[in-house]
């Protein structure tokens, strides 16, 4: 009736291996189920964000060494990356990804005589908002000698 031994009919558990495979596929799946339905993962685009504000202050900083000026409103943030043609450019200053928000969104650069600002509105895109939906402003004040720099 049986073709096979008693133990072979009934030796059918799982290997060492199989049950390593089986455990890293669900550590996989908890990992994104509480990335994605948990919003884990959104709390750290914040982070991200004052990150990237500092990097673009740093760029901003070797760019006004170089012209002894902060770019223009008109020039906005892009002369960072992209070559103006002026002979003074030795950019790029910064990676152009990281001229954009953690929500996909380009920042948000102004200057007035006494400051400049870097805004992202975060992830609603909104002006005000709390947590996630908070804006990010960065302020930079100018001091006395930044205004008087210039490159002959």
């Amino acid at each position: 009736m049986f073709n096979r031994p008693f133990k072979t009919l009934y030796k059918q558990g799982f290997s060492l291996v199989e049950l390593m495979i089986l455990t890293v596929i669900v550590g996989i799946l908890i990992m994104t189920f509480s990335q994605n339905v948990l919003g884990i993962n959104d709390e750290s685009k914040i982070t991200k964000a004052h990150q990237k504000l500092r990097s673009i202050e740093g760029a901003l900083g070797i760019f006004k060494d170089d012209f002894g000026r902060y770019p223009t409103r008109e020039e906005g943030l892009a002369i960072l990356v992209q070559n103006p043609e002026k002979n003074r450019w030795k950019g790029p200053y910064i990676q152009e990804d990281i001229l954009t928000d953690p929500w996909g969104i380009p920042y948000f650069y102004d200057i007035s005589s006494n400051q400049y600002l870097l805004i992202t509105l975060g992830q609603d895109r909104k002006v005000g908002g709390k947590g996630l939906n908070q804006d990010i402003v960065y302020v930079k004040n100018f001091k006395e000698s930044d205004l008087t720099l210039s490159i002959p």
